[in-house]
């Protein structure tokens, strides 16, 4: 909290004993770029992490508060252990009205594709009403033909050519 006030000028929370016991432990602290956006990105991950609710998205020591506080101090790039473990859901918050309209837009396209799905495939099926045509008949593995026609040979139908002399190429 001390590091919130110096950041900020102002406390994290505000009001009277039991709406400020209210608010430390059930809302999470404002971010200190909303009140002052001086407050570099970096120096903000070590200080929102410092006030965590939860114990496991806190520093475990206080060396490693320190070590982060000294790594933004040399200007060295953010430590993984300086950003807090819950920061998706931040990034979620940010970004829900986003995705709720691509949800919305997902569940619209779905919608509009099962309802003209039989539009574009056509009728299921034949008409019941409609006579049925007969079609040709197949033969079906291991089927036998009725008895009364006799087998017919492969080349019956077919002409077979007769061997004519090959052709010479020209020179």
């Amino acid at each position: 909290m001390i590091l919130f006030e110096l950041l900020t000028g102002e406390l994290p929370f505000r009001g009277k004993l039991s709406a400020l016991l209210r608010q430390v432990i059930e809302e999470p602290p404002p971010s200190p770029r909303s009140l002052d956006d001086s407050v570099p990105p970096a120096l903000e991950s070590v200080c929102l992490r410092a006030m965590s609710k939860r114990p496991e998205d806190r520093y475990a020591t206080a060396g490693d508060f320190e070590a982060d506080l000294l790594e933004w101090l040399r200007r060295e790039p953010p430590s993984s252990r300086s950003a807090p473990r819950r920061a998706w859901r931040s990034e979620l918050r940010r970004h829900s009205r986003a995705l709720v309209l691509v949800g919305l837009i997902a569940v619209m396209l779905v919608t509009v594709g099962i309802a003209l799905f039989p539009l574009l495939t056509g009728p299921n099926g034949p008409d019941p009403s409609e006579p049925v045509e007969p079609t040709e008949p197949t033969e079906l593995a291991g089927a036998t033909r009725p008895a009364e026609s006799p087998p017919e040979p492969v080349s019956a139908g077919l002409r077979v050519p007769e061997k004519t002399p090959a052709r010479q190429r020209p020179a």
